[in-house]
């Protein structure tokens, strides 16, 4: 796993996710699934429009960080992906390719 991946996206849980209310739940899940190790980040915060991370200028500069350093650490663009519902919830997914680390 490399390091400060889930960091930003922990943050955003709180920094956009409690904008409008008192209570925040968060879950985090981990699972190997062969060679992919599958992390999924779930809150019941404010949630946003999805377009709403690629907008110029954007608010969610950590997300798209994080999209940015698997793409290129990795050289895919599959490992990232949100699914968001303004007023409900925001769920961040990580695929993170098991391989051994460069030397």
């Amino acid at each position: 796993m490399p390091a400060m991946l889930l960091q930003p996206i922990l943050e955003n849980c709180f920094k956009h996710g409690m904008k409008a209310q008192a209570s925040l739940h968060i879950r985090l899940e981990a699972d190997l699934e062969q060679d992919i190790l599958k992390v999924v980040v779930h809150d019941t915060g404010e949630g946003f429009e999805t377009g709403e991370i690629v907008a110029a200028p954007s608010p969610h500069i950590g997300l798209n960080n994080v999209s940015s350093r698997l793409s290129l650490r990795y050289k895919r663009d599959d490992l990232f992906s949100i699914v968001s519902k303004k007023h409900a919830f925001t769920t961040v997914t990580l695929r993170i390719p098991q391989q051994e680390e460069p030397a």
